[in-house]
């Protein structure tokens, strides 16, 4: 395992309300291939109202109004959705065509269940949205937690219609997740570790051979900054902040045993020998210790109102990664258009 990845993992933690805007949630799960689903009757009775408006404009003649059917205007001449669909597909096709696929397999889950979403569900989902980024520390209020979605969603493109559809698609996959999610004794126990308990202050390099581990041990043994040493040569994306980490807690599972154990018996200011992992070499300073937080409550149990809902929505979180998953690799998705095609297995990664 990269420790790229678990620390994505504990910044999600961190931050949950950017993994649902950032995460599965806004567009499904990179999926397997598959094939069409069967129209729903608003999909039919949509195509049956195009055929005949399209049998009507013919009956009647074609309008002289260039801005019939056009997108818009330059200079008085149109700009149909053909002048630009290659642009369009290109750049959102294969995003826009997963939403759909998604929320489609969704109402099919729904019904087989006899689940509905109301308004209401729709607007736990966007409170919940808000509630994390003040609760993670992204926001100071909920007014400035507003503010910092309107700017997620202009860099994501997810306007009125799609960010909607983002709520929904959330409220049903909780829907659905939801009655098989349990908080145990252990989750609690784990919650109060990571809220309460001791943590690491450390920094990282990573390298992807046993020699280039040996450089970087070396350049910081001769003086060199860790700090410089790791935005020169580490692989993991830390290297932006030369190589600092979020607080690492002893019993958090998102970052590896090894590195864990190896914080464990570092001194505060040395630096470890490099760290062998699944996949490359971890370099680790430990900065500083800190300490339990003095105002925890005695135990778990005794935190349980705080911890509890929390928890359930990490692991509501995790159900609704899996299902998104799951349907998105079990749908038969036949793609006509060669260069929607093309785009959809670059984003599938093939």
């Amino acid at each position: 395992m990269r420790p790229t990845r678990p620390y994505r993992s504990a910044l999600r933690a961190r931050f949950p309300g950017l993994a649902v805007v950032f995460g599965v949630f806004l567009t499904g799960c990179a999926g397997g291939s598959g094939g069409s689903t069967e129209p729903t009757a608003r999909e039919v009775t949509r195509g049956l109202d195009r055929s005949d408006r399209y049998v009507d404009r013919t009956v009647e003649g074609a309008s002289n109004d260039p801005s019939v059917g056009a997108l818009a205007l330059l200079d008085g001449q149109p700009i149909e959705a053909s002048d630009i669909s290659v642009g369009l597909v290109e750049a959102a096709g294969a995003t826009v065509l997963q939403e759909h696929i998604l929320d489609s397999l969704l109402r099919r889950e729904l019904a087989r269940v006899n689940r509905t979403i109301d308004p209401e569900q729709i607007d736990a989902e966007l409170a919940i949205l808000i509630d994390s980024l003040t609760a993670g520390g992204v926001a100071s209020d909920s007014d400035e937690a507003r503010a910092l979605l309107d700017q997620l969603r202009r860099n994501r493109s997810l306007g009125d219609s799609r960010f909607q559809a983002l709520l929904w698609r959330n409220a049903a996959m909780r829907a659905l997740v939801a009655p098989r999610v349990n908080v145990t004794n252990q989750d609690l126990e784990l919650a109060y570790q990571l809220r309460y308990a001791e943590t690491y202050s450390a920094r990282l390099i990573t390298t992807d051979t046993a020699s280039q581990a040996t450089q970087a041990i070396r350049r910081v043994r001769d003086g060199e900054p860790f700090g410089e040493v790791a935005a020169a040569l580490s692989t993991d994306i830390s290297r932006d902040r030369g190589g600092l980490l979020p607080p690492i807690s002893p019993a958090d599972p998102t970052f590896p045993a090894a590195v864990r154990t190896t914080l464990a018996q570092l001194s505060p200011g040395e630096v470890s020998q490099p760290v062998a992992l699944a996949s490359t070499y971890a370099i680790l300073k430990l900065e500083r210790i800190n300490p339990a937080d003095p105002s925890a409550p005695p135990s778990a149990q005794a935190a349980r109102d705080v911890l509890e809902p929390d928890v359930r929505l990490q692991k509501e979180r995790a159900e609704m990664d899996l299902l998104a998953r799951t349907l998105l690799e079990s749908a038969r998705v036949q793609i006509l258009d060669p260069q929607l095609q093309r785009e959809w297995i670059r984003r599938l990664g093939g």
